[in-house]
């Protein structure tokens, strides 16, 4: 985009073409947007909240803005280290491959910087390098990375195959008092493409979306308390869909505390969706837990801080288990 000294241009197109001449990329399109509606951007000293204010190129403009938060990457772990593979930490908060305000702040490049073999993959073959498998932003806990391609293909076969044990502990908001097998589909939402939409019938899933994934989960409630009703439970995923963990537990009246997308209560479960039996393709089959620990508000509170530490949002990849490339039985728990 060229703009010559007399250029007059919308303040929304000026402020981007600033920003891109300043290397800072933190800032999606939508969130310049909202940003100028928000916190609006200084042209020659006057404040401008409107993004189809017309401007000049020539015209010196100041932005002010709270900075994107990027996690503190100096949290980030390696636990442990073969020839073959490395098993992450991953703190809350940091996103794990680039995109849109995170072109430098994620953790391939984190890798990059700080492990010498992940450098030998070729950035156009594999631009996530050696990861194996991904977490949400905020979502913190174990991270499987592999050394080498050999190792890599390895790996992903087994994810890919669903022969991977996977789990997870939550807090939820409510009483969860029933193991809950959930069996969906799941779509990116149309009117909101960063977040996902649930289905409990594939054909619906599939009449909104012929891309739409089937999604599978266990959430087995450990501890309980009244006072906050609050539930820690632990979640295994058979599936890893984005969002996927989060979505199930919103639809089932029990979100992930403090998640900004899917907190909202849904409407009642349908009467078809909940089912008895598992030969059914889809619904939610639940069975009475045989063991809950009701806690009282302090012992919960200490248990939620020692699982999730400072943070807001409470979902952590907490247990991996599968065959390393040597054939040997490789089992990962973080708590």
């Amino acid at each position: 985009m060229h703009l010559g000294k007399t250029t007059k241009v919308r303040l929304h197109k000026l402020v981007k073409e600033t920003l891109k001449n300043q290397k800072n990329f933190d800032y999606t399109n939508p969130e310049i947007q909202r940003n100028i509606a928000e916190y609006g951007v200084l042209v020659e000293g006057k404040l401008i909240k409107n993004r189809l204010e017309w401007v000049y190129f020539h015209q010196h403009i100041q932005i002010d803005w709270p900075k994107r938060d990027h996690g503190n990457f100096d949290d980030v772990k390696i636990l442990q280290e073969t020839g073959e593979y490395l098993i992450l930490y991953k703190p809350p908060g940091i996103v794990v491959q680039a995109g849109s305000g995170h072109q430098q702040d994620n953790l391939v490049e984190w890798l990059v910087k700080n492990v010498p073999s992940q450098k030998k993959f070729n950035t156009e073959s594999y631009p996530t390098r050696g990861l194996v498998h991904r977490l949400d932003k905020l979502t913190q806990g174990v991270l499987l990375v592999a050394k080498d391609e050999q190792s890599l293909a390895f790996f992903q076969k087994q994810f890919r195959e669903r022969q991977v044990q996977k789990k997870y502990f939550a807090l939820l908001e409510g009483e969860l008092t029933h193991d809950y097998h959930i069996k969906n589909y799941q779509s990116r939402n149309k009117a909101n493409p960063v977040k996902n939409k649930f289905f409990w019938s594939k054909q619906q899933a599939l009449a909104y979306d012929e891309k739409s994934r089937y999604a599978e989960s266990y959430f087995r409630p450990h501890y309980i308390c009244r006072e906050l009703s609050q539930t820690i439970a632990e979640v295994e995923i058979k599936t890893g869909r984005m969002h996927q963990i989060r979505l199930q537990a919103q639809a089932i009246n029990h979100a992930v505390v403090g998640d900004p997308k899917y907190s909202k209560i849904q409407a009642d479960i349908p009467k078809t969706a909940i089912q008895t039996a598992d030969k059914f393709d889809t619904g939610l089959f639940k069975k009475k837990t045989s063991i809950i620990h009701n806690i009282n508000k302090r012992e919960f509170l200490e248990l939620k801080l020692s699982l999730f530490g400072q943070t807001d949002f409470c979902l952590l990849s907490n247990k991996l288990k599968l065959k390393t490339p040597s054939g040997e039985n490789l089992e990962v728990k973080y708590y």
